[in-house]
């Protein structure tokens, strides 16, 4: 059986030490390539939607590897956006809803659906980076590598 994780996009930012000092803009890239590269969702056969409020203009170029959606709600806000997803599941037992909002919690809970804190999730990727931190054994935090490939950009354009 494969479960399909739903996360409240920006709530996870904002609730993640390494993502939240981030520009959103960063944050967002950063938030799927963690998604893709420490896979807290568990196995490969998983399903990952990441939903941000989003509007006319917003984008985001897609991820290299197609495990992980993206969607801007651009009608609605992210928090409808995830309840009209999980409202409308024939499987809502199969989907877990990442997001410390107890609204949308609430909701998804009377769906049948599942919840998981921002912190458990993130702490599921982190345990396999060897800290929370962001640095693994010896290596560069993300935002350390984020910084070196900026400054490499600007010299070698």
């Amino acid at each position: 059986m494969s479960l399909h994780y739903i996360l409240d996009g920006y709530n996870v930012i904002k609730r993640t030490e390494f993502l939240a000092k981030m520009k959103l803009e960063e944050a967002r890239g950063e938030l799927v390539r963690f998604v893709v590269n420490k896979r807290p969702h568990g196995s490969q056969r998983n399903k990952v939607t990441v939903v941000f409020d989003g509007k006319a203009g917003y984008y985001m170029s897609a991820p290299e590897n197609r495990a992980v959606a993206v969607i801007f709600a651009t009608k609605t806000n992210a928090d409808q956006e995830i309840k009209t997803i999980v409202g409308r599941s024939r499987t809502p037992r199969h989907i877990i809803v990442v997001t410390d909002d107890r609204e949308v919690q609430s909701y998804v809970k009377s769906c049948s659906a599942q919840v998981m804190s921002c912190t458990e999730f993130i702490n599921r990727g982190s345990a396999s980076r060897g800290g929370d931190d962001g640095a693994s054994k010896g290596g560069l935090t993300q935002q350390q590598q984020i910084e070196i490939n900026k400054e490499l950009e600007i010299q070698f354009g």
